[in-house]
Parts: structure tokens; C-alpha cells; sequence
């Protein structure tokens, strides 16, 4: 993770925290599409799935820190996430 800022490390760690309700390290798709709804999103599940497979590099069917933070420094969804998280 060296390759971040404190400061950016510190807004994806609250952006992570915020979207992983249950604490267990991992953002589910539940999670994710309950966020996105949460922040006024009108999302399908099939735009959903997307997301989950474009961020979720091992295949666990789950978000870790380490792949929402490759996810919002590519600039795709979580950076956008972040960004309206952090101005909040």
C-alpha cells in the first residue's frame, strides 16, 4: 500500500468502512448495491455484477481494502464512491 498517500489512505479506508456495514473486511455486492441505492443510484443487478467483477481480482465474489483501492485509483466506480463518501 505504499503507493498511497496518508491522506488518500486515510479517505479509502473511511470510504471502505462505510460501504462494509456487517465489519468483516469485505464490501459484498449486498453491500455495494445497498450504498449505491443509499447515495440515490438507480442501479440493476446486472450493472451491479459488473462492478463487483471489474473490482474483485481474486474471484471471491467479495471486495477487499486492497482491491477497492486498486478499484478507486483506476478512477472506475469506487473513485467516484470515495469522492462523494468524502465530501459528505
Amino acid at each position: 500500500m505504499g503507493k498511497y498517500s496518508e491522506d488518500q489512505l486515510f479517505e479509502l479506508k473511511r470510504s471502505f468502512e462505510k460501504i462494509d456495514k456487517n465489519k468483516d473486511g469485505f464490501i459484498s455486492k449486498n453491500e455495494l448495491g445497498a450504498m449505491l441505492k443509499g447515495l440515490g443510484a438507480d442501479i440493476d443487478d446486472e450493472e451491479l455484477e459488473a462492478m463487483m467483477k471489474d473490482s474483485d481480482v481474486n474471484g471471491d465474489g467479495k471486495i477487499n481494502f486492497e482491491e477497492f483501492c486498486a478499484s478507486a485509483m483506476a478512477g472506475n466506480w469506487a473513485h467516484q464512491v470515495v469522492f462523494v463518501i468524502y465530501t459528505k
